[in-house]
Formats: C-alpha cells, sequence, structure tokens
C-alpha cells in the first residue's frame, strides 16, 4: 500500500484539461508532473496560479532517470513479444512530436534524432508514438522508484502503461490454462462535476475546507482496493462486499455533503485501476449476490474481468501485490457500443458500469490489434 497520497501524471508535461487537474488536486494531496530542468511549461494563467502556490503541483526532474533507463528501454523495444501492440503504434512513421532533450538520455538522442537540430527550448523532433511509449515508460519508471502511484486522463496511454507492466503479455481475452485473469476496479460518480468554475484561490481553499472529509473517502477507497487486490479467499471477498461496503457508502455521503458546498453541478467520473487476478477471486466477482451487486452499484463501484495476462510461470499470481498501482481517471466514461444497445439491455440487469469495463476490453483489442 502506497501510504503517500500522490500521483505522477503522464504522459505529457503541460496539462491539456483544467477540469481534470482541478479534480485532480482533490482527489491527490500532491500531483507531480515530469519537468526537464530549465525548461519553463506553457501552462495557462489559472493553471500558473495553481502551480505557484506550490502545495500542490510539483515538478520532478527526469535527467538521472532518463540514464538510468536507457538500456532497459532499448532491450524492451527490441523484445519480439512486444511487436505486436508496439509495431502497430507505428513508432518509426513520418509524424513528428516534440520531446524534450532533459527526458531522454544522450545515447537515446544520438539513436532517435540523427541530424535533426534542437530548438531554442531544448526540443527535438522525435516520430510522435517513439516518444509517447518512452514517455510512458520513463514514467513508470520514476513512479515505482518513488513508491508513488500514476495517473492519466487518456485510456490508451493507461493501457500502454499496464502492457509494459505486464511485460508484453496483455490480452484482451482471459480464457485458458496460462492466463491470469486481468481485474478492474472502477469507482464513479465521486468526481464534482463544475469545480473548474472555482478560482485557483477557491480551489485551494475549498481543499482546505474539505480535507477532512476527502481523506476519510479516499482512504476508505484505497482500503477497498487493497483488500480486493490482495484476497484470495472467496469467503472473504463476500465478507468484504458484505462489510467494507457500509463504512464506504458513510464515508462517501460525507463527502459527497460536503462537495455540495461548492454548488456543484452533480458527481460524473471514474477512477480504474486494473490488477492480475487469482481463479477463486475472479469466481466471486463474477458471482455476487444481487443484493451486493445492487449496493455496489449504489455506491458507484464495479469490479470485474476486463482482460488477461499470458502468464505461463504464475509470476504475476504469485507477485499480484507488486503490480503497480496506476489509475484512469476520465471525467466521461464511456460504454461499450458492441454490448450496449437498447434490445440488449432491456434483456440485462448489468449496471453502466459494467459496459465500461466492456468498453475497457474493447479499448484493449483497439490497442493490441488495430
Amino acid at each position: 500500500m502506497m501510504n503517500y497520497n500522490a500521483t505522477l501524471y503522464y504522459p505529457t508535461i503541460e496539462f491539456a484539461n483544467k477540469e481534470w487537474l482541478w479534480n485532480a488536486c482533490l482527489l491527490w494531496d500532491k500531483v507531480y508532473r515530469i519537468v526537464p530542468e530549465g525548461y519553463i511549461p506553457n501552462d495557462r494563467d489559472e493553471i500558473r496560479t495553481l502551480i505557484e502556490d506550490k502545495s500542490v503541483i510539483a515538478n520532478i526532474a527526469p535527467e538521472k532517470y532518463a540514464t538510468e533507463i536507457f538500456e532497459d528501454f532499448i532491450k524492451v523495444m527490441d523484445k519480439s513479444k512486444w511487436a505486436c501492440a508496439l509495431s502497430e503504434a507505428d513508432y518509426m512513421d513520418n509524424n513528428y512530436v516534440k520531446l524534450h532533450e532533459g527526458k531522454a538520455d544522450v545515447q537515446l538522442r544520438e539513436l532517435l534524432i540523427a541530424g535533426n537540430k534542437r530548438d531554442d527550448e531544448g526540443f527535438y523532433y522525435v516520430p510522435r508514438e517513439f516518444a509517447n511509449i518512452y514517455m510512458i515508460y520513463l514514467s513508470n519508471y520514476i513512479a515505482k522508484k518513488n513508491n508513488i502511484t500514476l495517473a492519466s486522463d487518456y485510456d490508451f496511454s493507461w493501457l500502454c502503461s499496464n502492457f509494459m507492466e505486464s511485460n508484453g503479455k496483455l490480452l484482451d481475452h482471459d480464457q485458458g490454462d496460462n492466463i491470469t485473469k486481468l481485474g478492474a476496479l472502477t469507482f464513479a460518480n465521486f468526481i464534482p462535476r463544475g469545480i473548474e468554475s472555482l478560482s485557483a484561490k477557491e480551489l485551494l481553499a475549498f481543499r482546505e475546507k474539505s480535507k477532512d472529509e476527502r481523506h476519510l473517502f479516499f482512504d476508505e477507497m484505497q482500503k477497498f482496493s487493497d483488500t480486493i487486490m490482495n484476497v484470495n479467499d472467496e469467503k472473504i471477498i463476500t465478507d468484504i462486499f458484505n462489510e467494507r461496503i457500509k463504512d464506504f457508502q458513510k464515508c462517501r455521503d460525507e463527502y459527497m455533503k460536503r462537495m455540495r458546498d461548492i454548488k456543484i453541478e452533480g458527481f460524473y467520473g471514474a477512477k480504474t485501476v486494473m490488477f492480475p487476478l487469482i481463479t477463486t477471486l475472479a469466481t466471486s466477482l463474477m458471482n455476487v449476490s444481487s443484493e451486493v451487486a445492487r449496493v455496489l452499484d449504489v455506491c458507484g463501484v464495479c469490479c470485474g474481468v476486463i482482460g488477461g495476462i499470458w502468464d505461463t510461470k504464475r509470476k504475476l499470481r504469485a507477485e499480484a501485490k507488486k503490480y503497480s498501482v496506476n489509475y484512469l481517471v476520465e471525467l466521461s466514461y464511456h460504454m461499450s457500443h458492441y454490448y450496449y444497445n437498447r434490445e440488449f439491455r432491456k434483456h440485462m440487469e448489468y449496471s453502466k458500469l459494467y459496459y465500461y469495463h466492456m468498453y475497457l476490453n474493447d479499448r484493449i483489442n483497439e490497442f493490441l490489434y488495430d
């Protein structure tokens, strides 16, 4: 369990979405981002005001980490088992983006950049997808070295990060003797809609005012996650759903009451983490009682199977506790077009979050094969 309530945002330097950042400042006590030494991010004025306070946003210089990961990153790119997904990324295409010199080791710059010139801010133009893959790899490494979580607002970056965490063995199906099921735990409809209307100073003041309720709720969310991800007894998982959800619902109600102090428009969004499942836990998740399923749905909680990991040596099952905590935080969550339609919905009793998990499974398929 990571006791320090902080996260590392990836894969970009600048925060593209103010609404996402404002909500992240409520979710975590500290939000880090990767910023090379000497580079001044091109932040919007209102975001700059928040950053200047220095209590919420902090920069991590990547130079020493870039040196440490060079050889491993090159080995990763050469591994044949990565070929399917990463070749589809077409990382040697002609679509170029800027990569700052501070984020890449000298050897990697020489390998990638060839005769390209550096601009005045220290950026080189490199193939877009290669830069994205490299930045995700670098972010994973920095987060692990510092024992903090990862967070992204882009599902393909999140999937690529989990692809790396599984050593290139991510699958969009969960059947077979040599496959470890891949679970997803989602907390939904707790992010306050309309919070971006607050100024940076108002947001900071509300962070302090709501600190107790936020911490209690997010601590309970973390306890729920840790317990679900680490238990391996079918009886215990049922007890967890019956008992833990009561404490979770109480803290959630107090949190939402406090959030309404700022006259929000309602609650939305989803926060998801994926992790390897042992077989007994996977069975339990697929067979919870209708009463428990209803309570989970009311609390905006969904836990299910969204894919698999090729795991012939059963390493992931034995080391599931070491799997990195990597959150996808989406302000609006989609549902699978394949599984969710009016005719199908008439005959199914699943919640919308079930179809969100099906959507994530669709995205795994697209990431691997499209």
